[in-house]
């Protein structure tokens, strides 16, 4: 309200308390003049008791009867208190897309508050919130429901979301494998397959290879139906927090029953040849006990070992895959580890193909040596070590393993005459480089010694091995290289052997026979007697 002069009610200066107290009472603002003394005082005072509006105070005094002192002004006032706190918006910003069983995460919140943030679960089958308030856990499948909350900061009261929900899917179980590959199938045989996976699914087995392995009504029971490589996939069916899920392939060989081993021959000595498709070839006292012949092979056969009594033999392929006959024992192979032939591009592969093998010390095992120097040992056979655990690995390939006399060390041979000591194995000597590669070597019957061959038939002699002669000259060497050399049970002879199934003799090492002149699948690649 404005008030000039003419509208406010003349009052002397004993008027003037009364007005002031009038208007602090009411919280107006109070303008006023107090005349001086011996003058005269016109004046108007205005009162505006009301809050936060302007009032003019207008008047005019003569003072000494001089002079006029007039004027007007106005006066602006507010009153009021602090604005009350507001109730803050907060919400999850961080919900997961594709959350999964055993899966978290840790909550992050949009919300203008600066108060302390936390989140709620009221679905604690699904997911639950750690003591930090932040980190929800998913502890079931199904609708995950999460409410985000502020506490009460200086501008904002407390405040709660909406209710934010997710689905939580079922997580995918760790790969499904079984754990009890047997290490020696026959045909005719069976077994009931354990598998093992992170999640509680039913489990069951599939097999790849119906002709040679079947898996019964039950899913688990496989039947070897014939003899060859057998390959299965375990699987498990989805249950409440895992989904569905199948393993890869695993395989390993069923072996022939084969038919009781026939008398020896009446000779003192024999021998087996073996060639890259798996043919044997006995003569003498060496019996047959059946052989790889016209089976399609994975990998070509590189090698043979006899059992003591010499009732059977195992083959080995460059694949590390073991073929058992006669009365021998399967003491394991490298397909059964899991691991695929060298070069084959496939995940877990052997960094180089095997390229012998030879038993352990008492026979209850057996060493395979890969083209790399690698030495991987079956049954009792001890790994005493091998040329990738050799600081610049060893030099030339690997071509001959051989057991000492303890069965606590071995020899191992390469291409360029080096020899390698390992465990307890004392080291005898090595040719050296020689102008023909190195392609054989074998150790004495009692593992004091070994002979190592070149593939032009010269033999080098070390320990108590006795050096008996070489393969006349030019006889091997090119396109038909002697391949193998062994020796008779007294340590007294011994025989080389070439690629073409020629057989030379040296001592006591009688000639039975060989394949020279006869057209053979594969080329001979080793030979073992007695």
């Amino acid at each position: 309200m404005k008030a000039g002069a003419k509208d406010v009610p003349k009052a002397g200066a004993k008027d003037v308390p009364k007005a002031v107290a009038a208007a602090a009472l009411t919280g107006a603002v109070v303008w006023f003049l107090m005349p001086l003394a011996g003058s005269t005082f016109d004046h108007a005072v205005g009162v505006d008791s009301t809050v936060g509006s302007c009032s003019t105070v207008g008047g005019q005094s003569t003072v000494g009867g001089q002079s006029t002192v007039g004027g007007e002004s106005s006066v602006c006032g507010t009153q009021g208190g602090s604005p009350a706190p507001s109730t803050p918006t907060v919400s999850i910003s961080n919900a997961p897309g594709a959350p999964a069983f055993g899966g978290s995460f840790v909550a992050s919140f949009d919300t203008p508050s600066t108060g302390a943030t936390s989140v709620t679960s009221s679905t604690d089958s699904v997911c639950t919130v750690a003591d930090d308030g932040d980190t929800v856990s998913f502890v079931g499948t199904g609708t995950c429901t999460l409410t985000a909350h502020v506490a009460a900061s200086g501008d904002y009261t407390l405040g709660t979301g909406n209710a934010q929900s997710f689905t939580v899917a079922p997580a995918t179980p760790s790969s499904p494998r079984i754990t009890n590959i047997p290490g020696s199938a026959l045909a005719g045989g069976s077994f009931v397959a354990s598998v093992n996976t992170s999640s509680n699914g039913s489990t069951s087995v599939a097999s790849q290879t119906p002709g040679t392995c079947t898996v019964g009504g039950n899913g688990l029971t496989v039947d070897f139906v014939a003899s060859g490589t057998c390959s299965l996939i375990a699987s498990v069916a989805a249950d409440a927090d895992y989904a569905a899920s199948s393993g890869t392939a695993q395989s390993f060989f069923v072996s022939p029953v084969t038919a009781p081993a026939p008398a020896p021959a009446s000779t003192t000595h024999g021998y087996w040849l073996v060639g890259s498709d798996g043919g044997i070839f006995n003569f003498g006292s060496a019996g047959f006990y059946g052989s790889m012949g016209g089976t399609t092979l994975q990998r070509p056969v590189v090698g043979i070992v006899p059992t003591p009594d010499r009732g059977g033999y195992w083959l080995v392929g460059s694949d590390g895959g073991v073929f058992s006959f006669g009365d021998t024992q399967f003491h394991g192979s490298i397909p059964g580890l899991g691991l695929k032939p060298a070069g084959s591009g496939l995940p877990n592969s052997l960094d180089a193909p095997i390229v012998g093998m030879v038993p352990s010390s008492d026979d209850n095992g057996y060493f395979m040596v890969a083209s790399d120097g690698g030495i991987f040992a079956f049954g009792d056979a001890k790994f005493e070590g091998s040329c990738p655990g050799i600081p610049g690995g060893c030099a030339g390939a690997a071509v001959a393993v051989m057991p000492d006399a303890t069965g606590n060390g071995y020899w191992l041979i390469t291409k360029t005459g080096a020899v390698y000591t390992f465990g307890d194995a004392p080291y005898l000597g090595a040719p050296g480089l020689q102008s023909s590669p190195i392609s054989a070597a074998a150790a004495t019957p009692d593992g004091k010694g070994y002979w190592i061959l070149d593939q032009n038939g010269q033999v080098f002699a070390y320990g108590d091995a006795i050096r008996l002669g070489n393969v006349a000259a030019n006889a091997t060497g090119g396109f038909n290289p002697a391949t193998a050399i062994f020796s008779t049970g007294d340590g007294a002879g011994y025989w080389v052997a070439d690629a073409l199934g020629k057989v030379f003799t040296f001592g006591d090492a009688p000639n039975a026979g060989d394949m020279s002149g006869t057209r053979l699948n594969g080329p001979i690649i080793a030979a073992s007697g007695s």
